[in-house]
């Protein structure tokens, strides 16, 4: 079976993460017929939480989403850096009102499953025949001004522009670039979620915790009705790990609680209560040199995939889809249209990549260098909060949308 365009451009979307929903949303936004071909029979996200910062807020806001996120999200009421042992307060920046309206968009936490859900419901409300489950794209070849994507079930669909959103596993990247191949950072993570304790006093803010050689982040979920924990600790070797990026491994409680021994009583609280530990490998990615081949692009972590250190993989997944879009709307020449977004794009995530690594360096001090620059943080934090808001200020007022 062979399904054919309609009179309109068609854009096929493999992935149905966060990047390939949105960027159906995107080009449904801009008039496109879309396709999104997704390889797992029902839809689903590995991972908890996920932070939505105002950059990617304006692009959901621009998609008539924004409301529905905000009845299911939470919204963090200050940005907060803890020491990982002490719990002693490093500084506590206020999301004032001054600031939301300056950036212009919300802040806002939430499971990842919800934002799933949300996106693909807006999909499948104003396109309900666009989103294909259980169907795995196989190959594609060039015909004309077309592309025709292969199934591994024999069908083919025909379209003007091929998007590869499958994230860092990305099949389509893999075959036309078999020679770039990640490495193992040194750095493991762990996963979870867990109801708050009472008797605790883990804060309800976006949190970060630092410490020599490893970090931790928590914030609440679904309306304070969970936590969300990822910690990252550095390690020479990945003995106790499979060098292999699996969101789906289970670690051990003992395991966990080992990598934070000597932490603040709180976290260990939330290790040890927890039901499930998951672990992975963290693993560095070069990023895509041509983030296209013709009418194939790549956008999201397929092509530019980024430590956690900024939480900001989601969100430019999310501004990729908007512009790619935009421009494909603008633009008489789609052949083209990969060098035009990659000319656009790149510089914005080689500032975020350096951000991502700066902070990475930052969480995990130690010694005197830590301390020093502790000290220097509290000073701040008493002179002038707004200081520390910065780098978050030149990231969060950037605006992709037209509005």
């Amino acid at each position: 079976m062979i399904m054919q365009p309609s009179s309109s451009p068609h854009v096929v979307i493999i992935g149905a993460g966060i990047a390939g929903l949105t960027s159906a949303l995107c080009f449904l936004h801009f008039g496109y017929r879309v396709t999104v071909i997704e390889q797992k029979p029902q839809l689903g996200e590995a991972g908890a939480g996920i932070q939505l910062s105002p950059n990617a807020m304006h692009v959901l806001r621009a998609l008539g989403i924004e409301n529905k996120l905000l009845m299911s999200a939470d919204q963090p009421a200050s940005l907060d850096m803890r020491d990982g042992r002490s719990g002693q307060k490093i500084f506590s920046i206020p999301l004032s009102q001054q600031y939301l309206a300056k950036w212009g968009a919300p802040y806002l936490h939430m499971h990842r499953s919800d934002l799933i859900t949300h996106l693909s419901d807006a999909l499948l409300s104003r396109s309900p025949e666009s989103l294909v489950l259980g169907k795995s794209a196989q190959s594609w070849e060039r015909r004309g001004a077309q592309i025709r994507l292969r199934c591994e079930d024999g069908d083919a669909i025909e379209a003007d522009l091929l998007i590869g959103a499958d994230g860092i596993r990305s099949t389509l990247r893999q075959a036309l670039f078999p020679h770039i191949q990640p490495h193992y950072s040194g750095q493991t993570a762990w996963r979870f979620t867990v109801a708050p304790n009472p008797h605790t006093n883990i804060p309800s803010s976006a949190c970060v915790w630092t410490g020599s050689g490893r970090h931790a982040v928590t914030y609440p979920l679904r309306h304070g009705r969970l936590i969300n924990f990822v910690g990252v600790v550095e390690r020479t070797t990945a003995s106790s790990n499979p060098l292999a990026e699996d969101w789906t491994r289970r670690g051990t409680r003992e395991e966990a609680l080992k990598d934070f021994a000597e932490w603040h009583p709180d976290l260990l609280d939330l290790i040890d209560r927890a039901e499930a530990h998951y672990v992975w490998a963290l693993h560095d990615h070069p990023p895509l040199t041509q983030w296209y081949d013709q009418r194939l692009i790549f956008l999201g972590d397929a092509c530019h995939p980024l430590l956690p250190f900024m939480a900001q993989g989601a969100a430019m997944a999310i501004e990729d889809s908007y512009v790619l879009a935009r421009l494909a709307h603008g633009s008489s020449d789609w052949a083209g249209l990969g060098r035009e977004f990659q000319a656009l794009r790149s510089p914005r995530l080689h500032q975020i990549r350096r951000a991502t690594r700066r902070n990475g360096w930052l969480f995990h001090l130690s010694g005197p260098t830590k301390w020093g620059a502790q000290k220097l943080l509290r000073i701040a934090d008493r002179i002038s909060p707004q200081l520390l808001l910065w780098h978050q200020d030149r990231l969060y007022r950037h605006r992709v949308t037209l509005d």
